[in-house]
């Protein structure tokens, strides 16, 4: 019975591998993944909770963009995954949880400030990632899949940054 459950794990691992030999695909490929996935979770709940917190319309906005955006790229990144037999996480770290409750607890315009300024250290964290994807990743798809959705990133960082200054005035 042993033997059979290691030989069936070292098919598996060997399938696995394989897959992902056929897709080119390395270890910072499947971790970017991974990690988009992870702030779009939290991107798509801070959205939803911009909603009733936000006072400015602005950010009210912006939540309901980030709410569809990463919707589609989650999904679309879905696909990507299940051909790679990527893992993806289903709910948010600890670190993303402690920040979403900490955002949670506020109203009004400290919402709209501490949410505005959080998502700009965000996408500019995710920028930074979608370039070194571009430059050093693996996988063709993956990189092209990026390049395709490099624009929106980088007009969701714009408006963002737009949203502080609104807030500010």
């Amino acid at each position: 019975m042993k033997k059979r459950l290691l030989l069936l794990l070292l098919l598996w691992t060997y399938i696995s591998s394989a897959q992902n030999a056929a897709y080119n695909i390395g270890s910072d490929d499947s971790s970017f993944v991974q990690t988009l996935v992870e702030d779009g979770l939290i991107e798509i709940q801070l959205g939803k909770i911009a909603q009733t917190k936000a006072t400015s319309i602005y950010v009210k906005m912006n939540g309901e963009d980030m709410i569809h955006d990463n919707l589609k790229a989650i999904e679309q990144l879905k696909i990507i995954a299940q051909k790679r037999n990527i893992s993806l996480p289903t709910e948010m770290s600890n670190d993303k949880q402690k920040k979403y409750n900490e955002l949670t607890n506020l109203n009004g315009k400290e919402f709209d400030r501490q949410y505005s300024e959080w998502m700009v250290q965000l996408h500019r964290k995710g920028l930074s990632l979608f370039k070194k994807e571009l430059k050093k990743g693996k996988d063709n798809e993956l990189k092209a899949w990026v390049s395709e959705e490099l624009r929106t990133f980088e007009n969701h960082l714009t408006m963002w940054q737009e949203s502080c200054y609104v807030i500010k005035q």
